[in-house]
């Protein structure tokens, strides 16, 4: 592994160039005789989505009325992204949208890599931020998620909870307030580019309880109530306020952070023996109450008790494909657990791996149950 500055320069931008050409390759799959084929089936509709956002300029328009119709449909897909595959349409002529939006995933996911690997040689090393690098540069379900003609909001999911698990590990290890409310400011982002983000709060929330460093409840509150100002803002310019639908931007999602964190902070302040800390741990008790429905409306969702998603492929779980697992994740899948190893022994010297390993065990818990 290169040591010298500018060996790691040189490495990370063969990397970042390797990732790039990886979401490009199958250009001839995309740019076909026929005309351009996006990836099925969301990267289609997200050109429409888009367009529509191009007319309602400055107003964000969530709503369709010829989904569900007569009736009409709230589309829960994240506004800033939804901005993103706008702006790419917007850039273009007369009837290249769909050629414009095919090059949204490899754009974001060489940036974001790029980003990440910054954060990572600051706070962790130059030798860790390339290998890192490499992992969500180059496996199999990363190069898929930001490939060209996949236009989805998936591209997001690992770079920015990558980040995200960093900036709080990086709160824990340096006790600071202004650092966990960045990582509460990252989470509260995240849901605007992508709607998985919702389930990065349970490993996180989980993630500051297991710390055991001092004062780690009001890094807690910190992180929760930083998160909850942007997903309250973010419900008001952009999403449905008034629902409590928990897949759209609604009122569902500050409240579910602000019970989430406030739990964690009771119990972490109840853990040190301060008893001050249970009124936090009654607030977030009472604020789960309506949230409970949705909660269990979405477990069943995990767990595909619904119908539809029964039978829909991507919902299926992946203990039951281990073909699937092996094809998306390659020999990460076996270097997993030596990873998790190697991660929580660092713990015995600083708390800055915890929320990712917590997070990880969690976000493989969750790909095993459904594929999603």
């Amino acid at each position: 592994m290169p040591t010298h500055p500018r060996t790691i320069f040189v490495a990370a931008v063969v990397l970042l160039a390797a990732a790039g050409w990886a979401r490009v390759a199958g250009f001839r799959n995309v740019f076909t005789p026929a005309g351009v084929e996006l990836k099925p089936t969301d990267s289609h509709y997200y050109v429409r989505f888009a367009t529509r956002q191009l007319d309602a300029f400055p107003r964000f328009d969530d709503f369709d009325p010829w989904v569900n119709a007569p009736s009409g449909a709230h589309i829960y897909w994240p506004p800033f992204h939804s901005y993103a595959v706008a702006a790419a349409i917007a850039v273009g002529k007369a009837g290249t949208a769909e050629r414009n939006a095919a090059f949204v995933g490899p754009v974001i996911a060489v940036l974001e890599l790029a980003l990440l690997g910054l954060l990572l040689r600051r706070w962790v090393g130059p030798r860790e931020a390339l290998e890192a690098m490499f992992v969500l540069g180059l496996t199999e379900v990363s190069v898929y998620s930001g490939a060209l003609g996949n236009a989805d909001h998936h591209v997001h999911e690992p770079l920015m909870l990558a980040a995200l698990c960093l900036t709080a590990g990086r709160a824990l290890e340096q006790r600071s307030i202004r650092l966990a409310m960045a990582a509460g400011a990252l989470l509260g982002l995240a849901r605007l580019f992508t709607p998985t983000a919702v389930s990065f709060v349970p490993g996180l929330a989980a993630a500051v309880v297991l710390a055991r460093v001092p004062g780690r409840a009001r890094l807690a509150l910190a992180l929760g109530g930083s998160a909850a100002a942007v997903l309250a803002l973010g419900a008001v310019l952009f999403g449905v306020p008034r629902s409590m639908l928990y897949e759209q931007l609604s009122l569902f999602q500050p409240l579910f952070v602000l019970s989430a964190f406030a739990g964690a902070a009771g119990v972490a302040g109840l853990m040190e023996r301060d008893f001050r800390w249970l009124g936090a741990l009654i607030a977030a008790l009472v604020l789960a109450a309506p949230l409970s429905l949705q909660l269990l409306r979405a477990g069943g969702h995990l767990t595909a008790t619904d119908p539809l998603l029964a039978i829909v492929t991507e919902s299926q779980p992946l203990w039951k494909h281990p073909d699937w697992a092996w094809r998306y994740f390659g020999v990460t899948l076996l270097l997993l657990p030596l990873g998790w190893l190697g991660a929580l022994a660092t713990l015995r010297r600083s708390p800055l791996a915890m929320p990712l390993v917590v997070s990880a065990v969690a976000m493989t818990v969750a790909s095993a149950v459904q594929a999603r």
